[in-house]
């Protein structure tokens, strides 16, 4: 099978000529390579196959830039969604005809219609701010982050009810700024296992399987997931299956199955293909399990140039499924396995990594994962301080805060201020020291016994072991063979855990340096491409090389490096001395004193630092006053 799709103009359907129109296009070189065009008085827009735009996109050697955005999203940016496929006819997923009309449009500050089943949980607003590049052509459809709420463009879009696709019958995203609104889901797994049954139309429409569905298909669905007690546990084993237990492996070479015995050898005995295969295969397996499921395609959030800002390249193309909980709506999963060759910015959803079994029996139906307060929360506090009502007084009238002038009390405040504005200023230098600090302190193995175990011996009446290791005091040793005296051999840091360190510091000097990070780029791939940035000598080649080396074998494979933690160090010392020799003097000066990579961090403590600072401010502009009425 395979994913298509196809667009209708008004009351319209693509019929014969349309559809060959459609092949026809899918060979421009547009992103998803959407072609728009008129037929007459008819206004029919035609669009190629997805499942080709998507490959042509994944393996395009240039890997251009197709937008760029900004989002206010605390928690990290969620998806860009472009197309939601809703039929599969045994070969193929492809989305229903759209009927466009004129009450479709999408309106400047007019609200979209509500996302499907969205209606209880935690939710957060975000704001995004995308730009499209202007060498991107016949792009009709709206990447955007689901659920959007309103959308702010020029030009004539259109919006579909029921799975809230943004589309133009007319207009091309290329070269266009948008801003979008939206609301984002944050469901616990908990909630997800407990929602309730689905509404009619819904089961109608999203959990239809073909009688042409290999039985093969369905009696693994059911295999996969037997014991499962909630559909929540039955979606994560399928995920799980795909990513962790079942042997897949990311192939982009991998043709994507056209028929049915295609599918079952995918499934049983190839396990090789690339995001489209996966996301497909398990949205038809959720149906057959009676779980409502779609395939959404469209764009992972792409990598973090600056802080808040993001870039989308071709590569970062994907697709994955979407399933229907009462309750929550429609909510993301990503069974497309990770690897060297894998889509490196695809993200897990946390809903979707709960403590359930992977094999047969019986589960309790509660899945657990971590909970997190909404991002929403802090946003929509609105904290007022006593400075900021201090010009409510008429022009020209004195205050006895004003008459105290002459007593010297005024400059307190403004000393105060100026010293807490230093003191803000350090914080993200301090912050980034103390990070780089910390993740290689805690790489340093103890030999010492916890403190947990001392405290408790203490409180038995034990005597503390000895300074050097030795007996304790008043305690005859055991008899047993005699070793010479001389240091304890300290444990070896896990590997694993240097190799990560070393990466995420070299990650993080880059974009202290304004340097491009690709999360969707392997280790190697990265070494590569900074190398060639930056032409670095050969021994910051070398040292870069070693470092990807350590956190590639750290991720895809058993073994693990044998570069100790004191060189990975040393290279990334070597790597963060290139950088900063690469780029100008005032990059330079930012990387030390206000450093990107912690300014994300710092920004909601500098918010709140801010605050307590004006109401300190205006207690101490109130001192005078009140010590005068004393």
């Amino acid at each position: 099978y395979a994913i298509g799709g196809r667009l209708v103009g008004t009351e319209v359907c693509i019929r014969g000529r349309a559809e060959h129109a459609a092949r026809l296009q899918a060979r421009d070189r547009g992103v998803f390579g959407l072609g728009g065009g008129s037929g007459g008085d008819n206004r029919i827009v035609t669009t190629p196959d997805p499942l080709v735009s998507l490959k042509r996109e994944l393996t395009r050697l240039d890997d251009s830039v197709v937008l760029t955005y900004r989002t206010d999203d605390a928690e990290g940016p969620d998806y860009l969604r472009l197309y939601a496929l809703d039929r599969f006819d045994g070969d193929r997923w492809t989305y229903s005809p759209l009927k466009s009309s004129a009450k479709d449009r999408v309106v400047y500050g007019q609200t979209l219609p509500p996302p499907p089943g969205l209606s209880i949980g935690r939710v957060h607003k975000v704001t995004t701010r995308v730009h499209v590049r202007s060498e991107v052509r016949n792009m009709t459809f709206l990447p955007v982050p689901y659920a959007p709420t309103s959308v702010s463009i020029r030009g004539d879009w259109r919006v579909h009810p029921s799975s809230l696709m943004l589309y133009s019958l007319r207009d091309s995203a290329g070269g266009r700024s948008y801003t979008v609104e939206s609301v984002r889901a944050d469901p616990t797994a908990a909630q997800l296992a407990a929602a309730g049954g689905y509404p009619a139309d819904i089961v109608a429409h999203y959990t239809a399987v073909p009688k042409n569905v290999p039985q093969q298909v369905r009696r693994l669905a059911e295999q996969v997931t037997a014991g499962s007690a909630t559909a929540l546990t039955q979606a994560v084993r399928l995920q799980r299956w795909f990513t962790v237990t079942g042997g897949f492996s990311y192939d982009l070479s991998a043709p994507a199955p056209q028929k049915g015995s295609d599918l079952v050898d995918f499934l049983l005995h190839s396990k090789r293909g690339y995001c489209e295969q996966y996301a497909a295969s398990m949205a038809l397996m959720a149906r057959i399990l009676g779980i409502p499921s779609r395939v959404a395609m469209g764009y992972t959030p792409g990598s973090e140039v600056r802080p808040g800002e993001w870039v989308v390249r071709s590569r970062d193309a994907h697709a994955w499924p979407e399933l229907y909980f009462q309750g929550t709506g429609w909510v993301r999963f990503e069974p497309t396995p990770s690897g060297a060759a894998g889509q490196g910015t695809a993200v897990t959803p946390t809903y979707s990594r709960p403590a359930v079994s992977t094999g047969g029996g019986s589960d309790s139906g509660s899945a657990q994962a971590p909970d997190s307060s909404a991002a929403g929360d802090a946003a929509t506090a609105s904290p007022t301080t006593g400075a900021r009502h201090r010009d409510d007084q008429a022009p020209g009238s004195t205050t006895s805060a004003q008459e105290a002038e002459d007593d010297g009390f005024t400059a307190t405040p403004w000393l105060a201020g100026a010293l807490l504005t230093l003191l803000l200023m350090g914080v993200p230098m301090a912050l980034r020291s103390f990070t780089r600090r910390r993740r290689w302190a805690a790489l340093t193995p103890s030999t010492a016994l916890s403190s947990d175990i001392l405290s408790r011996a203490r409180a038995n009446g034990s005597p503390d072991p000895a300074p050097d290791g030795g007996p304790l005091p008043g305690v005859r040793p055991l008899p047993g063979p005699e070793f010479p005296p001389g240091p304890r051999r300290a444990a070896r840091p896990d590997p694993a855990r240097v190799a990560h360190a070393a990466w995420q510091e070299m990650r993080a000097d880059a974009l202290d340096h304004g340097l491009e990070w690709r999360a969707s780029d392997s280790p190697r791939a990265t070494a590569r491409r900074l190398g060639e940035l930056l032409d670095l000598d050969g021994t910051s080649t070398q040292a870069i090389t070693r470092i990807a080396r350590a956190e590639e074998l750290a991720r895809y494979s058993q073994s693990r490096s044998a570069e100790p933690a004191e060189r990975l160090r040393a290279d990334v010392r070597t790597v963060r001395e290139a950088f900063a020799a690469s780029v100008g003097r005032r990059t330079r000066w930012r990387a030390r004193l206000l450093p990107p990579s912690t300014m994300s961090q710092t920004r909601a403590a500098l918010r709140a630092a801010t605050d307590r600072a004006l109401d300190v401010t205006a207690r101490l502009n109130d001192l005078p006053t009140r010590l005068r009425r004393r």
